[in-house]
């Protein structure tokens, strides 16, 4: 209802831009988690089949795998598509691009620090890839990309919402 209605002016541009930093967030922080049970619990193709299953399902990207690859869900596709595909709305680097583009919205006048933060987050998934992420660990990278969208949370507020006051 209320992006049915509300104008295109900079509260709507807030609240899309809170949305793409907590869906961020939100699949960074699953997908550690899930990967990490995943490896201490488990050697069965069987249960990766249906712990991956439920990790797409709990972003609502499970079409989107089926959608992009067609074929057995295995870990490295998985971890492919929920941070690199900019195509998938529940990936790390579809919420960055779109961060990227409500911040150029805003007012220019403030908010560098939270446009810098995210074009260097969003640099590294443009020409990160899957063997640079496992190279420092899958649960290293999500987590100091979890940190990394805090600051940038941080740097919005700062930026925008106490400069006001």
């Amino acid at each position: 209802m209320t992006f049915a209605t509300i104008q295109r002016d900079q509260p709507y541009h807030f609240i899309r831009l809170g949305t793409y930093l907590e869906r961020a967030d939100n699949t960074a922080r699953i997908l550690s988690v899930k990967t990490q049970v995943e490896q201490a619990e488990s050697n069965d193709l069987v249960d990766d089949y249906y712990r991956l299953g439920a990790v797409l399902r709990s972003v609502s990207a499970l079409e989107a795998y089926r959608d992009t690859y067609r074929d057995a869900i295995d870990t490295d596709r998985v971890s492919e598509l929920l941070i690199f595909n900019a195509r998938v709305p529940r990936s790390l680097h579809f919420c960055l691009d779109e961060t990227a583009y409500i911040l150029n919205q805003l007012p220019q006048q403030t908010g560098r620090e939270a446009r810098k933060r995210c074009a260097n987050l969003l640099t590294n998934l443009k020409y990160g890839s899957l063997s640079e992420v496992y190279k420092s660990g899958l649960e290293n990278y999500l987590e100091m990309f979890v940190k990394e969208n805090i600051a940038l949370a941080e740097s919005v507020q700062t930026d925008y919402l106490e400069s006001i006051a």
